[in-house]
């Protein structure tokens, strides 16, 4: 399946102008907020015409249409077609736009994670597993001088082959829970060091249909409980919590908002984290990509 997306990211419009060799220059002449305008206009038509966007749509208003008018539910489900296309151009655009990244995003909140990490216990920023931008949080905080760790459950190949830059450039990297054991504990292990220097990690959370009723966020669709293995790491790592919420206004521009930190317990993070969770899926869902699993009930969104 890797290798199949890898083949038809190659058919696409922005991957030619920022990857493929003679046709990069076009991508460095278009502006990231100009290109979105028709990346916007593109995905409107999408939403009419490819089977994929047909079939997201279907389990959007599965999920959604209980509580949201029809009018409502066929805006976010527009608009989730908009956010999955721009967050693909944005990592095929990388090489292009990184070092004009003022240009098309902004970060809100930074003074947060400088006090955290005036602290020298290093910091950790929580997301949502499938909600936002948040393959581009490492990329864009780097690029500021901030060494960051991604973590996560796997990754499509080399990190550096999919954001296309020397990764001499770059000040971040992922690290993989893997799928076994000593896989886990070397992670782990990596996440523990990376604290003691003072860096950022970035987790993201996962939800479930089932779970521990300490960590059940208000949802509007049966029930949203967090993964309990995130919420025991962010406590063995003892470092400050700070939730962090990576999507974009009208126009494209990218926003990461970064939140006060919280102390690294469970009590504190269902009541930080776990709020601000909840009301971001109910104010803004659009920018959730996990409606089939929730639909399905499926572990793991």
């Amino acid at each position: 399946m890797i290798v199949i997306n890898k083949k038809l990211a190659t058919l696409r419009f922005s991957y030619a102008c920022h990857r493929m060799p003679g046709v990069r220059w076009l991508g460095r002449q278009i502006p990231p907020l100009t290109y979105y305008k028709w990346a916007a206009r593109a995905a409107r038509i999408s939403y009419y015409t490819y089977p994929s966007d047909w079939r997201r749509a279907r389990y959007m208003r599965q999920v959604l249409a209980p509580t949201f008018a029809p009018d409502r539910v066929k805006t976010i489900a527009q608009k989730n077609v908009v956010f999955r296309q721009w967050q693909k151009i944005l990592t095929h655009g990388w090489p292009s736009w990184a070092d004009q990244w003022n240009d098309w995003a902004y970060i809100d909140g930074e003074q947060h994670l400088r006090r955290a990490l005036a602290q020298g216990n290093g910091a950790v920023l929580l997301s949502g597993h499938s909600y936002g931008f948040t393959s581009l949080v490492a990329p864009l905080l780097s690029q500021k001088g901030y060494r960051l760790h991604r973590t996560g459950r796997g990754h499509w190949g080399d990190p550096a082959e999919r954001w296309g830059r020397d990764w001499s450039l770059e000040q971040w990297e992922y690290n993989s829970f893997g799928q076994d054991f000593w896989q886990h504990v070397r992670a782990l292990n990596k996440m523990h060091q990376a604290v003691k220097k003072n860096e950022i990690i970035h987790i993201l959370v996962t939800g479930f249909p089932h779970g521990n009723p300490q960590l059940e966020i208000d949802f509007y669709h049966k029930k949203f409980f967090l993964d309990a293995a995130a919420l025991r790491i962010l406590e063995t790592l003892n470092a400050p919590v700070l939730p962090c919420v990576p999507i974009c206004d009208d126009s494209g521009r990218l926003m990461i908002t970064i939140y006060a930190p919280l102390s690294p317990t469970r009590a504190e993070i269902m009541k930080g984290f776990g709020l601000m969770y909840s009301r971001h899926l109910k104010e803004q869902p659009e920018f959730a990509n996990f409606w089939r699993k929730v639909a399905q009930q499926r572990d793991g969104w």
